[in-house]
């Protein structure tokens, strides 16, 4: 797991598997950790991945950090690959909303129904 730590917010990546990953952002996310968040996310999709950005514990996103998403979504779309925010809080839809971003990444209301998109498919008996 990479994380990052400088303070009241922090970026995490618990989980990968060939085509998918997800970055976790807790507190606040803020110009601390923009380049983090960038760094994780563009790992992801430049790996193969769509990535999967679980909000559900963002208290604080600042434009740097809006940025950030921004600036790995373009390198998202040139690699053919998805971005797609989780359980953002009202805050952050708002934060998103008001900086235009609102239409800009799919969205996944539900954490564990984004999750569980990572649990391999069960082998059928033949």
């Amino acid at each position: 797991m990479n994380n990052t730590d400088p303070g009241n917010g922090w970026v995490a990546v618990p989980a990968q598997t060939a085509d998918t990953a997800v970055v976790e952002l807790h507190g606040d996310i803020d110009i601390t950790t923009a380049e983090v968040l960038e760094d994780c996310v563009v790992a992801g999709v430049t790996g193969g991945a769509d990535v999967s950005v679980d909000m559900a514990d963002v208290t604080l996103i600042d434009g740097a950090s809006l940025n950030a998403l921004v600036r790995a979504g373009r390198i998202a779309d040139r690699c053919g690959r998805t971005i797609r925010l989780v359980a953002p809080s009202p805050f952050v839809r708002r934060t998103l909303a008001a900086a235009g971003l609102g239409k800009e990444f799919p969205v996944t209301g539900d954490r564990w129904q984004a999750l569980g998109e990572l649990a391999p498919e069960p082998d059928t008996l033949a």
